[in-house]
């Protein structure tokens, strides 16, 4: 229960966040997106960065991206999200998957964005199929998908990813609402919204200057366990299951910070060949040498 001190304290922060002029977000979509507005919104009162949020005709996300309309052309921030299921790719008698061309579909549309706006795109990845098996080619297929756009996104200033398939990992079946899907075309349970939304605000937050834009580590007992002087290569610890569980942890959230639009630096008294040596080769680094 919340006391008159938070109550105060809330309604102050929602004072000076309206106060300020909205940050514009454009959706590229094929789902139904109308009713996560109000949550989205909030989000972005949560995050202090008040935002106004526009979208596209239901599945229009291509021709709208290669013909802008103004307002899709001065918005800073634009958030391509499509959703699986509803894509020519996927065959949902068969429940199989072309993943060539869903990137196509995908990538055209990001590319005719960057191309026709200055704005910060943000490219959401993709959510598997609902009933699909974890140890199905479907979601392998999905998983290589994935790993394929973050490795475009990490290729390009003016990409962020939106790592819807990881949201969906954490949340579990609260994320999405396979009825609703059929009934409304939204398949987008409340907390994946707020989720996203939070995102959205981050990137807001950092590309108006609301937030901070560099994090700065050390490698040593930081990135890794271990000094890399004293224990050498081979020495350092990373392992998953053991004492370098917490720096794993650790790196995941960097590699968050990173795909909110966060610059990541390294300060290390090591030479920095052993250094780039171990971020490029260790079997589980999970903050890759370009991040």
């Amino acid at each position: 229960r919340a006391t008159i001190a938070e109550l105060a304290r809330t309604h102050a922060q929602l004072a000076e966040t309206e106060a300020r002029a909205p940050v514009s977000v454009y959706l590229l979509r094929n789902t139904t997106l109308e009713h996560a507005t109000p949550t989205l919104e909030l989000a972005g009162h949560a995050r202090g960065v008040p935002l106004r949020y526009a979208m596209c005709d239901f599945d229009a996300y291509r021709a709208s991206a290669l013909r802008p309309s103004p307002e899709l052309q001065s918005a800073p921030i634009v958030v391509v999200l499509l959703w699986l299921e509803d894509l020519p790719a996927y065959d949902v008698r068969s429940a199989t998957l072309d993943a060539e061309a869903a990137f196509e579909e995908l990538w055209a549309t990001v590319d005719a964005t960057l191309a026709n706006t200055s704005a910060c795109v943000m490219v959401a990845t993709f959510v598997p199929p609902v009933g699909v098996s974890h140890a199905s080619a479907t979601h392998d297929a999905v998983e290589i998908l994935n790993g394929r756009i973050r490795a475009a996104v990490a290729g390009d200033p003016r990409l962020v990813v939106l790592d819807l398939a990881r949201e969906v990992q954490s949340l579990g079946d609260r994320a999405v609402d396979a009825r609703q899907h059929e009934r409304t075309a939204a398949p987008i349970a409340e907390p994946l919204i707020r989720r996203i939304g939070l995102r959205i605000a981050s990137v807001a937050a950092a590309l108006s200057g609301k937030s901070k834009k560099v994090m700065v580590v050390d490698a040593d007992e930081t990135l890794w366990g271990g000094v890399l002087g004293e224990d050498g290569l081979d020495g350092i610890r990373l392992d998953p299951r053991g004492p370098g569980r917490a720096h794993l942890i650790f790196q995941r959230q960097l590699r968050e910070l990173r795909e909110r639009g966060v610059l990541l630096a390294l300060a290390s008294k090591n030479d920095a060949d052993p250094v780039h040596q171990r971020l490029r080769e260790h079997p589980t680094m999970l903050l890759p040498e370009e991040d």
